[in-house]
């Protein structure tokens, strides 16, 4: 049987051994398809990528094989990639993580903030240290310790 997965992906129900033992495995629709019309993957880590970034079109002539920076790119070159707001699992919007980055760099604590918008403090070091939330500005504290140069009158 077919049907997609949380992220959008045609995943067939295909059985494994002998049809009395009664086991299956879930394998994504692309991946059966590329297996098919373009060979092995050249390694485990390769993809099926999508040419044209549409999830659905799981034809031969839209689907190579790629490695995950590869695809990474297509991607962002398609504006599929799921980061941010986009992304499944995303707990906070754009508008909040500027917010935080503010909030931490006008000296705010991790764990406050953490509670203010409901999630674990890692979440917040994550985003402080760039780990997370990548494709959006950090904000820098000022420093205080350059002098800055005498204005003339």
């Amino acid at each position: 049987s077919q049907r997609f997965n949380s992220s959008g992906y045609l995943s067939v129900l295909c059985p494994t051994g002998p049809p009395t033992a009664r086991k299956f495995t879930n394998a994504l629709g692309s991946r059966l398809v590329c297996t098919a019309f373009h060979g092995e993957p050249p390694s485990p880590l390769h993809e099926a990528a999508h040419g044209d970034g549409n999830v659905m079109n799981c034809t031969a002539g839209n689907l190579r094989w790629a490695t995950p920076a590869e695809n990474a790119d297509d991607k962002r070159r398609h504006g599929t990639i799921q980061n941010g707001e986009k992304h499944p699992k995303a707990r906070l919007t754009l508008a909040q993580v500027k917010e935080i980055r503010l909030a931490l760099a006008a000296g705010t604590m991790q764990t406050v903030i953490a509670t203010q918008y409901g999630v674990h403090k890692n979440t917040i070091w994550a985003i402080k240290s760039g780990w997370s939330w990548q494709s959006t500005p950090r904000i820098r504290k000022p420093r205080h310790d350059i002098p800055t140069p005498a204005r003339e009158p």
